[in-house]
């Protein structure tokens, strides 16, 4: 099996789509039958294209990669399906900050977290959180009814908590009234992890000052923490940045 990962694979030019018919080769020129490959493998369907060489992402039985991609296409779809579930069971004033899936044997992890636009910290209480997961696994019974797909299924609510991950510039800016935990690349070169504050946002640029809450009060003396200079700072520049919980 390990040889034919140095065959260089060619197809016949039909649409990737199609049936294609494929013709190994050694990189000596050599062709490759199919006892070089092993009688227990062989080469799946699914190839990463780099140029002229298409490379294999797999060797399975051809049963076992029928069974693999059935499943994995069945995942796909349950995945997209409680997700529309999901977002239509909100109610107006919750929003949907993310949810993630964990497969293990026999089971679907569900795991969400929950935005509320009309709190400063977007933070969701726990009567809320009880009230829509009520809601969102009834709506999953009835899609296993209808559907006929046992998800065999855990689900855990909570909110996006008080220091969420900022994914995006939208974010930043609706939560710029509050300090923030940044690393980011400043103008030197350098990259910095400080607790900030915004300034101003101007396109893709965001200014950060160095926030006065007690964790830097605790780094710097006033003094100092005033004299401290802003980081003018384009949004790709920014690594990670989160809510400061300032206690």
């Amino acid at each position: 099996v390990a040889a034919a990962t140095l065959c260089h694979i060619t197809d016949t030019g039909q649409a990737d789509n199609e049936e294609k018919p494929i013709k190994l080769a050694l990189p000596s020129g050599k062709p490759c039958c199919q006892t070089t490959i092993g009688l227990t493998a062989c080469l799946c369907a699914k190839f990463w294209r780099v140029g002229k060489w298409r490379m294999p992402l797999f060797f399975l039985r051809p049963k076992s990669w029928r069974v693999f991609q059935e499943t994995m296409n069945i995942a796909e779809i349950t995945e997209q399906k409680v997700t529309e579930r999901a977002k239509a069971a909100l109610p107006p004033e919750l929003a949907l900050h993310k949810i993630a899936f964990f497969h293990t044997k026999g089971n679907t992890r569900i795991v969400i977290d929950l935005d509320k636009e009309s709190d400063p910290h977007g933070s969701v209480n726990i009567r809320d959180c009880e009230t829509y997961a009520r809601a969102l696994r009834e709506a999953l019974d009835e899609m296993e009814k209808t559907s006929g797909i046992n998800l065999n299924y855990s689900l855990e609510v909570s909110s996006a908590g008080a220091e969420r991950e900022l994914k995006s510039l939208a974010e930043v800016k609706r939560f710029s009234a509050l300090p923030l935990n940044a690393t980011f690349v400043a103008e030197s070169g350098k990259t910095l992890s400080e607790i900030v504050k915004v300034e101003s946002i101007e396109g893709e640029n965001v200014t950060l000052q160095i926030a006065d809450c007690k964790a830097n009060r605790k780094k710097y003396t006033p003094k100092k923490l005033k004299a401290l200079p802003t980081h003018r700072v384009a949004w790709q520049n920014i690594r990670k940045i989160r809510l400061h919980l300032d206690v």
